[in-house]
């Protein structure tokens, strides 16, 4: 028992006792599949933006069943989990964050949204930061960028948030294709379609020569200012 970390422990209670209850948080009741299932999931989508052994993960909210999820996550990945005060002022928070200097910040909007949109405008590391909204459901724009990126005709690609009236944002794919490689909107749409929840597909596809880039980061700012990315969670233009 004693070489078994947090993450394994969850994968055997999920193995040996899948039904048992694990955590209570109000209404939500997960038992230990569930659990780990939502864990691996969360991981993979840690994993995509590069989270890796040794990274940080900031997390800003209040006590909930994410909270755990997201440590079992990092447990799983061999990362940081780093919860901060979520009662700081944005600039005690942009402070923490700097010093920090996690590789994605975790934020649950309702409690510190405000706070978090004007710490993210003083920071100066390069967290990723987090999610579109569609309706209901919360989408990670990484989780998508994994489903485009090993088509053969897609060279790179970056989703982003668009404002829509019905849905709050919808999914909008940016792709630079590989040398002498074509596809259409439809195809790569399709391919989405076929690999991830219907509703996390792209709604829509862009087509460039290159994505703009700070450095080796692409610019997702950019992006959603020559593309009409907004709405995202906090009031800021980008999320993911």
């Amino acid at each position: 028992m004693h070489a078994l970390t947090l993450g394994d422990l969850v994968r055997e209670h999920a193995r040996s006792r899948p039904r048992q209850l694990a955590t209570i948080d109000g209404d939500v009741r997960l038992d230990y599949q569930t659990l780990d299932t939502r864990v691996n999931q969360l991981a993979d989508q840690l994993a995509g933006v590069g989270v890796e052994s040794g990274a940080r993960i900031c997390w800003v909210g209040q006590n909930s069943f994410r909270v755990l999820e997201t440590l079992l996550a990092a447990a799983k990945l061999g990362a940081l989990f780093c919860p901060a005060n979520w009662r700081q002022s944005p600039e005690e928070l942009a402070f923490v964050i700097d010093d920090l200097d996690p590789r994605v910040v975790i934020w649950q909007d309702e409690e510190v949204g405000r706070s978090i949109d004007e710490a993210r405008r003083q920071v100066n590391s390069s967290p990723r930061w987090g999610m579109i909204k569609y309706a209901a459901e919360n989408i990670y724009p990484a989780e998508v960028e994994r489903c485009l990126v090993p088509h053969p005709a897609v060279a790179e690609c970056a989703v982003i948030g668009v404002p829509d009236p019905q849905w709050v944002q919808s999914v909008k794919a940016i792709v630079a294709l590989r040398d002498s490689q074509t596809v259409t909107e439809h195809e790569l749409i399709e391919h989405c379609r076929a690999q991830i929840a219907p509703y996390k597909k792209p709604r829509s596809v862009e087509f460039v020569e290159a994505l703009p880039r700070h450095g080796l980061v692409v610019d997702y700012d950019a992006l959603d200012a020559r593309f009409g990315g907004g709405n995202y969670p906090g009031g800021r233009t980008r999320s993911a």
